[in-house]
């Protein structure tokens, strides 16, 4: 998205190659699966002939943000997800999955203690993100103190969000009660979110908002 950190197109995990030519006038086309948002691409060879020359075309439209201001809650409130659309490393059960949202007094936690721990998001439709908003557990002391993200536009194949080409790490919580909000740089797009622990309190216990807003192609028209 900025030209710096880049994402390989991937396939069961691994860098997926595309056939191309084999002589110099007939056109390959290769579909891409899924939403694949992107700023920039770099089309990258692997094997050719001789000098290995191209022409190339991109298929595809720009996207918009909503109308209005991006900044909308996409865990709960009107673009806000079921609970069908929270997953989790695990879940202990003290603290369910749904009480991840901040309506709840509570909070969600983890199975076990220790690290690497993550909850995720299957938000309603592709958006662009633009901040993350954690609390700790609202009736115990536990809290994930530094966290990282990975987003994903198919929920199988996963990018982290980096900084510098090094995985980014996010300040997050001290305490039970206190909002920490991180904004996101540049154009951050996907279908689904991970908030992955990095270090805590006891329990990483997390209670998650993200902030942003759907993303609509050229000819589409602003969600009512």
């Amino acid at each position: 998205m900025d030209g710096i950190n880049w994402s390989s197109v991937l396939s069961d995990g691994n860098v997926k190659v595309f056939p191309a030519n084999n002589d110099s006038h007939t056109l390959v086309t290769n579909t891409l699966a899924g939403n694949v948002v992107a700023k920039f691409i770099r089309i990258i060879s692997v094997s050719g002939t001789n000098y290995h020359s191209m022409r190339l075309e991109v298929k595809g439209c720009p996207v918009l943000s909503i109308c209005g201001c991006c900044a909308y809650d996409l865990v709960s409130g009107p673009y806000g997800v079921s609970n069908d659309a929270l997953s989790a490393s695990s879940t202990h059960s003290t603290c369910l999955l749904q009480e991840v949202r901040f309506n709840s007094s509570r909070g969600w936690c983890p199975a076990d203690t220790g690290d690497g721990h993550y909850i995720q998001v299957e938000f309603q439709t592709t958006s662009n993100l633009k901040a993350i908003q954690t609390l700790g557990r609202g009736n115990n002391n536990q809290w994930v103190s530094l966290y990282s993200v990975n987003i994903s536009m198919d929920g199988i194949n996963w990018n982290s969000i980096l900084t510098n080409g090094d995985i980014k790490v996010f300040p997050a919580n001290s305490d039970r009660h206190t909002l920490v909000t991180n904004k996101l740089a540049g154009n951050v797009v996907a279908k689904y979110i991970r908030v992955i622990s990095v270090s805590g309190e006891w329990y990483r216990s997390m209670r998650l908002e993200v902030k942003g807003c759907p993303v609509t192609n050229m000819s589409g028209k602003c969600p009512k």
